[in-house]
């Protein structure tokens, strides 16, 4: 009968250390600081707006509507240029997006060049 009331101590010493720990370490963190959210530095939709325009004002308008309305001979195949200028680009800001296709994809692109 003793080696059990020794075992039973033993086992609730044991269980009484692990909640003090786990209840320090809880306590730990209440203090530390705390991590913004990754969100957090992004700019309000009217602060966007400004910005934009600002960037609109400082080029020249006549410019941008003459390269806007610059005659195309294929309009199709200039959206597909467009669209592949702008995957190329997405693809080259974030590399492991593109996976086994977007590889596939560029080593087509260079044999049939």
């Amino acid at each position: 009968m003793q080696p059990i009331f020794t075992t039973f101590k033993q086992i609730l010493k044991q269980g009484i250390l692990v909640v003090l720990l786990v209840s320090l370490i809880n306590l730990a963190g209440w203090f530390l600081p705390s991590i913004q959210s990754s969100y957090a530095g992004v700019k309000s939709p009217a602060e966007e707006l400004k910005e934009i325009r600002k960037d609109l004002a400082a080029q020249d308008p006549e410019q941008l509507y003459e390269e806007a309305t610059k005659p195309i001979a294929d309009p199709k195949m200039e959206a597909e240029k467009k669209y592949e200028a702008n995957l190329d680009e997405y693809y080259k800001e974030n590399p492991d997006k593109a996976g086994i296709l977007g590889e596939a994809k560029q080593l087509i692109d260079k044999i049939t060049e």
